[in-house]
């Protein structure tokens, strides 16, 4: 269990993957991503929620939020539906290799995972 990882790394490709600091567990995490968007279709009012899972293991994109009851851990931005708590879509927040920090430079940081987190919704038809 100490090295638990379910992606073969001669075959992963740092240039192109999308988020190369989860590159060892990225299949498992999309596919549950991809189970959530496919189960539920929020309702209008939605949140985008940022959460912080304990962990007190080594990790290079650890965060330290003092403020938080659990201050070291991974940042999850989620998008939930506000009147159930549904998690429709999440990012892990994996500090500077996201590519998404590139993509657009005229928006903050925030803005653009509110819009990556939007992104399946609009295209859906979806009226925010």
């Amino acid at each position: 269990m100490k090295f638990l990882h379910f992606t073969n790394n001669d075959t992963i490709d740092l240039e192109t993957h999308p988020q190369p600091g989860l590159r060892k567990v990225y299949e498992v995490y999309d596919a549950i991503n991809r189970k959530f968007k496919s189960s539920y279709v929020p309702e209008r009012d939605v949140s985008v929620d940022e959460s912080l899972l304990l962990y007190k293991g080594r990790l290079g994109c650890k965060q330290y939020l003092p403020k938080k009851r659990a201050r070291f851990g991974i940042k999850f931005y989620q998008l939930c539906e506000s009147s159930s708590g549904y998690i429709w879509n999440s990012l892990i927040y994996t500090v500077k290799d996201m590519s998404l920090w590139n993509e657009s430079p005229k928006y903050k940081s925030t803005t653009n995972i509110v819009m990556t987190l939007l992104e399946d919704l609009i295209d859906k038809g979806y009226k925010y």
